[in-house]
């Protein structure tokens, strides 16, 4: 019998601690992409489904109204005619189903916003401060834009609902319209409504293209008051880490903000 020893070695392996935070890393951003994939769908289902319940509501009392009178539906003791009742099942519905996510808002931003004021506070200590009075000096003017928003949104909704009523009416009386020749006086109400719309569609976009812009400079004069405050009042050293990590933690701030 023949007894061979071969010799054994024994290797070892170092994985650097970059190399953990980057699998860390690329794990945490998977796991977080089935999170918002699952979420999104849950909330997609759940709009899908009061969307559809708040049609099929409006559609019945159109179909079945209180009143005996197909021209008109009543909701809450009050007789609203049939354009309402289209801006209802269309426009209405879709803010209405909204309201998903609104409540996952309603609890999310305030925690992301004390988390990234924590983080912000551990890096640059109390210099974030300046950037957020910034913020609150914004706030104001935000609610003045949102209310003329909405007062211009209101203004257009109306005037669709008289163009679609004037149409509706043109069209079920349309052999007499031809018979008396009034054609140019029913179009040119209808472009007067069409005009009313188009004007307060008009404000309301530029209104939106302020908010936007507002929007894309909040984060800048947050960056820039902050750093400047850390740096020249609070005599602070502008390393890599704190700058990249307070620019990170700024964008994580901008949800919340705006």
């Amino acid at each position: 019998t023949i007894h061979i020893h071969l010799p054994t070695t024994t290797t070892t392996i170092i994985i650097p601690p970059s190399c953990i935070y980057a699998l860390l890393l690329i794990a945490i951003l998977i796991l977080k992409a089935f999170i918002n994939t699952q979420f999104t769908y849950r909330q997609a289902l759940i709009t899908l489904q009061l969307r559809s319940a708040i049609a099929c509501i409006v559609f019945h009392c159109t179909l079945f109204p209180y009143n005996n009178n197909r021209d008109t539906i009543n909701i809450n003791n009050t007789t609203t005619n049939q354009p309402v009742a289209m801006t209802l099942m269309s426009v209405d519905a879709d803010r209405a189903s909204g309201l998903t996510q609104g409540l996952h808002e309603l609890w999310s931003l305030p925690l992301q916003l004390i988390i990234s004021l924590l983080l912000l506070y551990i890096y640059i200590k109390y210099a974030f401060l300046a950037g957020l009075i910034i913020v609150l000096l914004l706030i104001p003017i935000n609610r003045a834009l949102a209310r003329r928003i909405q007062t211009a949104s209101i203004a257009m909704m109306e005037a669709k609902d008289r163009r679609i009523q004037l149409l509706q009416d043109v069209l079920h009386s349309i052999h007499q319209i031809k018979a008396g020749c009034y054609e140019d006086y029913f179009a040119s109400k209808l472009n007067v409504y069409r005009q009313q719309e188009l004007k307060g569609l008009a404000v309301k976009k530029y209104l939106d293209a302020l908010c936007v812009f507002f929007w894309a400079s909040t984060a800048v004069l947050f960056n820039t008051a902050t750093f400047s405050v850390f740096v020249v009042w609070a005599g602070g050293r502008m390393s890599v880490e704190t700058v990249f990590t307070s620019i990170a933690l700024f964008g994580m701030l901008l949800g919340p903000i705006n």
